[in-house]
């Protein structure tokens, strides 16, 4: 039953998490077609609190949907929740005055080749991709529509990896023995990751409110 597969797994993974998984699988799988929009729903809730499960929430719709379907609802899940932390910062970064204080030189280029730029940063930027779409929502000059568009083709390699570990594993138990523990690396990027954000933006303001000063 379900509990032997949690003690067969906890080896790999927390006997919480993997017990976790074990009943998420249930659930999604009693839900039909809308299970399909629950893994959605469950991404987008992942990214933008950056909590460190999306691949084992990946594996698992790997074994429910095959392939194609979880790279499809975990590619999803991905671009509505980095756009909502994109818009989040657009609004913020307007209301207060909030931005990334680069220099001229490097926001001219980024602004020139904007969606190479934004696909580069999602795909190989050290920190939590939700930071990464935070700081760049509070760059004025990043357009909407190619940052949406970088998202979907960042997320795509993404989402495959652990759809193909699902897929590819003969059944639940198999697959989830192959998800790493999600250690302290991720949660020290995110504290690292928010600090440095919150420093160059607090900079920033001091900056911009001592020139308006002068």
């Amino acid at each position: 039953g379900h509990h032997s597969i949690v003690l067969r797994i906890q080896v790999s993974m927390p006997s919480a998490l993997a017990e976790s998984l074990v009943q998420l699988s249930v659930f999604v799988e009693s839900m039909g077609v809308m299970g399909y929009a629950a893994v959605v729903g469950l991404n987008v809730v992942c990214i933008i609190l950056s909590l460190p499960v999306l691949m084992p929430i990946q594996v698992v719709a790997g074994v429910l949907f095959g392939a194609v379907g979880a790279t499809a609802v975990g590619c999803a899940g991905r671009t509505i929740g980095l756009s909502i932390n994109f818009f989040v910062a657009r609004t913020l970064g307007r209301t207060r005055g909030w931005s990334v204080p680069l220099p001229e030189k490097y926001t001219a280029k980024l602004y020139e080749r904007q969606f190479w730029a934004i696909l580069t940063v999602m795909l190989v930027a050290p920190v939590p991709s939700s930071l990464r779409a935070f700081a760049l929502g509070l760059m004025d000059g990043i357009m909407p529509i190619k940052f949406i568009i970088a998202v979907v083709f960042a997320s795509i390699p993404q989402a495959c990896i652990g759809s193909l570990m699902g897929a590819q594993a003969g059944n639940l138990q198999e697959a989830l023995a192959q998800v790493p523990e999600p250690g302290m690396k991720s949660m020290v990027g995110l504290v690292l990751g928010c600090a440095a954000l919150a420093g160059l933006v607090a900079w920033k303001s001091r900056k911009d409110k001592s020139t308006k000063t002068e």
